[in-house]
């Protein structure tokens, strides 16, 4: 989920804090630099063609990682499960907005609105995922 937030708040990040979460060697791969993330921070124009390329790949491994985190979900403490579900759930929306608007993570602002959320929250709710109660084990349809 922290990724979500280090892809989502990669403007307000350089701008408040000085500086970027995102390793340098994943810039370095698509061809761009803490540089270029300055620039495209103070000069809102089109973005280069490595920037999506970039964008889409990051997204794509970070989706990786929350199906590879969901099946631990089950081990944490019962009143824990549907939490951190809905959670992971709420960043993956975060992602699917970034998505959305072309990974203009620079321009736009990336959050999820109250009805995307409650959306979320139905869906997560109605999947099969099987939840622990009082020692039982119980499906939500």
């Amino acid at each position: 989920m922290q990724y979500t937030n280090f892809l989502r708040d990669i403007k307000e990040d350089w701008n408040i804090y000085g500086r970027i979460y995102i390793p340098e060697e994943e810039l370095k791969k698509y061809g761009l630099t803490q540089t270029d993330i300055q620039t495209f921070c103070t000069h809102e124009g089109n973005l280069p063609n490595q920037w999506g390329t970039f964008m889409k790949a990051q997204i794509a491994r970070t989706r990786i990682l929350y199906k590879e985190a969901e099946t631990t979900i089950v081990h944490l403490e019962e009143e824990g499960e549907l939490p951190v579900l809905m959670a992971s759930h709420m960043y993956e929306a975060i992602l699917d907005k970034i998505e959305s608007k072309e990974y203009k993570v620079f321009a736009t602002s990336n959050t999820t609105t109250l009805q995307e959320k409650t959306k979320v929250f139905v869906t997560t709710l109605r999947k099969k995922i099987p939840l622990r109660h009082r020692s039982i084990w119980i499906t939500i349809t």
